[in-house]
């Protein structure tokens, strides 16, 4: 064996070598990728394509949706947001899309029983050279807060309706009104 063989019978070893450790902690970081996505408080995790377009299964959205992938796919997913937040939904999408940055949103999502809950979306930009390649972002169901926020909001109003018909009264004394 010649010296210029043991060279490229070397370089190809470490080639070889060098690409089954770079499949292996891409298999790694494959995993911890899933775990997190697993782990995350969210209820579904979803990606879209540069445009927006959701092209990719989010089997936890169809879940909560009832959608099939056909009809979840590309902007197919805001069919399940309620009529009346559905034009701000877009808006703020469409900004977001345009501006490259974070997008944020709340909205009423119909469920596969029919009903409507509150979500929070929150989805960003994944850059890379200047270039967004994608967008990945979560829906976290948010009803229980929303519905305590918007009771709490109608006991304020309430309460203050009430205080300007009545005046506060010297302590001990009983309301009339």
């Amino acid at each position: 064996m010649t010296v210029q063989e043991t060279h490229t019978s070397g370089s190809t070893s470490e080639m070889v070598d060098r690409r089954t450790d770079r499949e292996t902690r891409l298999a790694v970081s494959e995993r911890r990728y899933r775990s997190l996505v697993d782990a995350v408080p969210a209820q579904a995790v979803w990606l879209a394509n540069p445009a927006g377009e959701r092209l990719e299964d989010a089997p936890r959205f169809r879940q909560i949706t009832g959608q099939s992938f056909q009809a979840y796919r590309g902007r197919g997913w805001l069919d399940a947001i309620h009529p009346l937040d559905r034009a701000d939904t877009r808006r703020k999408w469409a900004a977001a899309l345009d501006q490259q940055s974070v997008y944020e949103a709340r909205y009423r999502l119909r469920t596969a029983a029919g009903r409507y809950r509150w979500f929070g979306a929150y989805g960003v930009p994944v850059v890379e050279d200047g270039v967004v390649i994608e967008w990945v972002g979560t829906i976290t169901d948010i009803h229980a807060q929303k519905v305590l926020e918007d009771g709490s909001r109608v006991l304020r109003h309430a309460n203050g309706c009430h205080r300007s018909r009545c005046p506060r009264l010297p302590t001990g004394a009983r309301s009339t009104c």
